[in-house]
């Protein structure tokens, strides 16, 4: 058993993984993610990730390798990246864009700190925080 793969998508095969109780019946692809894991694939296989469907976002996804261990599940790793990443509810891609402007056009960003609880600075990446954000 390894990590479950809810709102995935396996483009070569035609396949969207989700969660039964978010069925969406007229897609004869769609299969139950609570009975598959992220073991069933193979180095190369692409996939993508469809998160927070009011925000739209997409990501693609390249697995790169597989360890098997016999010490606990399997889990998704974060092996590089560029940048801070998304912000939920933010708004898509456009809202932030805009959050972005702002940063760099130092306006101001009250109505973020107030939301957020602080400004995350959009240009840093940092592998070991969102490895442990994943784990959590």
């Amino acid at each position: 058993m390894g990590a479950y793969i809810y709102d995935l998508y396996d483009p070569h095969e035609d396949i969207s993984y989700q969660i039964p109780q978010l069925w969406v019946e007229d897609d004869p692809g769609a299969r139950d993610a609570s009975v598959h894991y992220l073991d069933e694939f193979q180095v190369g296989d692409k996939l993508v990730l469809y998160y927070d469907y009011g925000d739209d976002w997409e990501f693609d996804i390249q697995i790169e390798k597989i360890s098997r261990t016999k010490q606990g599940p399997v889990v998704a790793r974060v092996l590089a990246g560029q940048r801070y990443g998304i912000i939920d509810d933010i708004g898509g891609v456009s809202g932030l864009k805009e959050y972005y402007s702002k940063c760099k056009k130092k306006q101001n960003l009250r109505f973020y700190e107030e939301w957020l609880g602080f400004l995350p600075n959009l240009d840093e990446f940092n592998v070991a925080d969102i490895n442990r954000e994943l784990n959590e």
